[in-house]
């Protein structure tokens, strides 16, 4: 295909999400993205990139800005912050993330319409494009969506034959987020099973070119620079409990895409049984990275929806796949898909996230485009802190403490100097520890902003405010509000 088709067909890829969020281009990072790839590019923006300083210094989980020394995407930050102005930097980064998203959803169009009618393969690729966790990534600022791409690349890579593509696609998602290295070993397990399948004389297996060894490269690569990552990914050993709880947390969190697993894992059952396989070696390699993604997930220490996105669009290739002997049956289920993504995209139908699981943790809201309203909500209330308290003494929790503090974010123009920290400590925040303010001799009258997540779940002293203090601002746009309101505190 020349390249005046390929822009063609790429186009309306890129045209789909920036459409629907053509509102959402000059949105803020938001979450996580605040307290970890953004502030480890604030802090080499202020510190000149100064590596070898940042490597010293604490990992996000007690505080400090780093991140992964490896990660593109804090010094693109730190260069744009630069050179230009914040509107401008978000922009670029929400068009970049979007490029990505159309680049997924055009590879994936191309492999599936080499064997598909075109309304079929585009239905498939809507499956995936409309799912509430990656249309919401769309619209954010964090790194799935360019892990997709690069799998999404690799990927391509292997279904031509093309292997240091593949390899250059798989180590490049190192780059963006370290969770490729569960996808560098499904790839490293493919080429091996291809290799004995070719000395077997499999049918299945006679793809096999030397060139594929190139593939066991990135895993070990990747293996040693995980090595300078400040926090390594956990496994939790109870193998038999986090199997369970996965399907109890996939009604809160993941419904829609437990179903999809859920009946890729019937038809694989069904064809291994009727010895119905497809006998071709490439939905062997999306069988396993399918696989290999979702076993990293139910044993990670802390899985969120939206580490779900760099597999998303290969569960939905899987599933055309093995529905193609019954394309009727294939494309009932993707237009099912799709009217459910459709209804379910803003949350609409998903179960209120309860208190003990924190109602405003954007890890929890960011199942579906749900989350934009809690940053809509997020800008309203620093601006209305930063025009009608900007002298007060404000005492908070991550992530208002660095949305209050770091104008870089672009919550606030200017960083509000008396804010108190009452969780967990950022040392980018020019913020005072609660303990060291309630120290202080003389009156502890103060602001308080008490948000109903995770940090105020499980870090310091709960703010949520008592009979005796006066409430100033409550945001009820989601079920779990915000609330502002003035303390005295007792010492």
């Amino acid at each position: 295909m020349n390249s005046r088709k390929l822009l063609l067909l790429f186009m309306p890829f890129f045209l789909f999400p920036l459409l629907l969020n053509w509102q959402r281009l000059f949105d803020p990072p938001y979450w996580d993205a605040i307290t970890g790839i953004y502030t480890q590019g604030v802090w080499l923006y202020r510190h000149h990139f100064n590596y070898a300083e940042l490597a010293r210094l604490p990992h996000f989980m007690e505080g400090g800005p780093n991140i992964n020394l490896f990660y593109v995407f804090s010094p693109l930050y730190a260069i744009l912050l630069h050179y230009f102005q914040l509107r401008f930097v978000f922009l670029f980064l929400h068009l970049l993330i979007l490029f990505c998203a159309g680049l997924v959803a055009m590879l994936f169009f191309r492999i599936m319409h080499a064997e598909y009618s075109w309304w079929l393969a585009l239905s498939w690729c809507l499956t995936a494009m409309l799912n509430p966790i990656w249309s919401g990534q769309t619209a954010s600022l964090y790194v799935e969506i360019p892990l997709a791409a690069c799998v999404a690349i690799a990927i391509y890579g292997v279904w031509k034959d093309r292997y240091i593509l593949a390899a250059v696609g798989c180590l490049a998602g190192y780059t963006m987020k370290g969770s490729a290295l569960i996808f560098a070993l499904a790839c490293a397990v493919y080429v091996l099973i291809l290799a004995i399948g070719k000395r077997q004389h499999c049918a299945w297996a006679q793809r096999f070119r030397p060139q594929a060894w190139i593939l066991l490269v990135p895993l070990p690569l990747m293996i040693f620079l995980n090595h300078w990552a400040p926090v390594p990914t956990a496994i939790v050993p109870d193998i038999w409990g986090n199997f369970i709880y996965f399907f109890v947390k996939a009604r809160l969190q993941y419904p829609l895409v437990a179903v999809e697993l859920i009946g890729v894992l019937f038809f694989i059952f069904f064809k291994l049984f009727t010895s119905s396989w497809p006998q071709d070696a490439f939905t062997l390699f999306l069988t396993l990275v399918v696989g290999t993604f979702w076993l990293g997930y139910i044993f990670n220490s802390l899985p969120i929806p939206r580490y779900m996105v760099m597999i998303i669009f290969p569960l939905m290739c899987l599933l055309a796949r093995l529905t193609a002997p019954r394309k009727s049956v294939g494309a009932f289920i993707a237009v099912t898909l799709i009217a459910t993504s459709l209804i379910t995209g803003h949350g609409r139908g998903f179960p209120v996230i309860p208190d003990h699981r924190g109602g405003r943790s954007g890890s929890e809201l960011e199942r579906s485009r749900e989350y934009l309203i809690d940053l809509d909500s997020n800008r309203a209330l620093c601006a209305y802190l930063e025009t009608r308290a900007f002298e007060q003494i404000i005492v908070t929790k991550s992530p208002f403490t660095q949305m209050l503090t770091i104008p870089e974010f672009g919550y606030v123009k200017k960083a509000l100097p008396y804010i108190v920290e009452a969780g967990r400590f950022s040392t980018l925040c020019p913020a005072l520890p609660l303990g060291a303010f309630l120290q202080r001799p003389g009156p502890h009258r103060t602001l308080c902003v008490y948000s109903p997540n995770i940090d105020e779940l499980h870090w310091g002293p709960s703010l949520k405010p008592n009979a005796n203090d006066h409430i100033i601002l409550t945001d009820q746009t989601l079920p779990a509000p915000i609330i502002v309101y003035a303390r005295e505190w007792k010492v």
